[in-house]
């Protein structure tokens, strides 16, 4: 696996300072993608869209400051500008306010009573640019209260999926809704997450907080099963597993929202086919075992954006999209399984948290 594995422990400050300083180069080449992708889609300078996320500084700062000490620490160890590592934590809602519609993930919940093994399982295929590939790191953390998280992220970035020690695992996907609000960025919510010791303490904190911008969160323990929440700025939707199992690409479920004009079905067509391909693969078993998660992030029903989403290759190198990482989460062994690129090529590693 050519995924750099990160080290950091201590106060958040020395996380970052070490997270920085260890992937300085990803950390730039993070930088680099958002600010030319960026500066195409909003018609304007870098300089001029930090002036949006530079806003987000003030929603951190008064619920979680030590966040941006996180960050700060990899600006200090990267040699980059802290408005800039700002700028990648938020650019989600960078790219909502900009209108954004591209391809995204597929994420599939398994319930203990479903699984084979009786363990509990989240899964997903990341879809995404296949140049951050090149700037994406396995980041594992030992926070002041020895609690552990383990994640893959993109460099300079400080939450994306994963688990941590408490048995609490994070998977999530884009939702299409361009409205952008100021609570807390997208990616600080996915961080948050993963330092909570229980799946009622997620449930307080996505209520109470909120998220910026659109998107499904999916959340796993193995005592507690999942929970799952259809977000944006406005209002926050509970989705419960059907039979043990829960799945989700990128359309609304919530009948209500999918009403509202607000609301868009993310790329309609495509993301329906492939909802109905996990659907198809994995309800009709009695019991799920993670061979069968496999197959089913494998599937290319709808190819080249399938489950298992292929680059077109007569795009730029810097404009293609597909899946870039595979990830199953064992959730009481506290283990994930991760697979870099295309899961129907590559082989998944086993990535323990400490």
């Amino acid at each position: 696996m050519s995924f750099k594995e990160i080290h950091a422990s201590g106060s958040n400050y020395n996380l970052g300072f070490t997270h920085g300083s260890l992937a300085k180069e990803k950390v730039a080449g993070t930088i680099y993608y958002y600010k030319q992708k960026f500066e195409k889609i909003w018609g304007c300078p870098w300089d001029k869209i930090k002036e949006f996320s530079n806003q987000y500084y003030h929603v951190i700062h008064s619920n979680f400051p030590q966040y941006l000490d996180e960050l700060r620490g990899i600006s200090d160890g990267s040699d980059m500008p802290f408005d800039d590592i700002l700028a990648i934590n938020c650019h989600y809602e960078i790219a909502r306010k900009g209108g954004i519609s591209e391809h995204s993930c597929s994420v599939i919940g398994v319930n203990c009573t479903r699984s084979a093994d009786g363990n509990s399982y989240i899964a997903e295929n990341w879809d995404y640019a296949v140049f951050q590939k090149n700037n994406s790191i396995i980041l594992k953390l030992t926070l002041d209260n020895n609690s552990k998280i383990c994640m893959v992220t993109e460099a300079g970035i400080i939450g994306r999926m994963g688990f941590n020690s408490n048995g609490i695992g994070y998977c999530g996907n884009t939702l299409k809704n361009d409205d952008v609000g100021f609570k807390l960025p997208l990616h600080i919510v996915k961080r948050l997450i993963l330092e909570q010791r229980s799946l009622s303490d997620v449930r307080n904190v996505i209520h109470h907080y909120g998220v910026a911008s659109s998107f499904n969160i999916l959340a796993g323990s193995h005592n507690e099963g999942f929970c799952d929440f259809e977000v944006d700025y406005r209002q926050i939707t509970d989705l419960a597993p059907k039979n043990g199992l829960l799945l989700h690409t990128n359309h609304f479920i919530s009948p209500h929202l999918n009403v509202d004009n607000k609301y868009t079905k993310y790329q309609k067509e495509e993301s329906v086919l492939r909802y109905q391909s996990l659907e198809k693969s994995l309800s009709r078993l009695i019991k799920i075992s993670v061979n069968d998660i496999r197959k089913a992030l494998a599937q290319h029903t709808n190819h080249p954006y399938g489950v298992c989403t292929h680059a077109d290759e007569n795009t730029p190198a810097e404009q293609q999209w597909a899946t870039i990482c595979s990830l199953i989460i064992n959730l009481p062994d506290q283990l994930m399984y991760v697979c870099e690129g295309n899961p129907c090529e590559s082989k998944y590693t086993m990535v323990r948290l400490s």
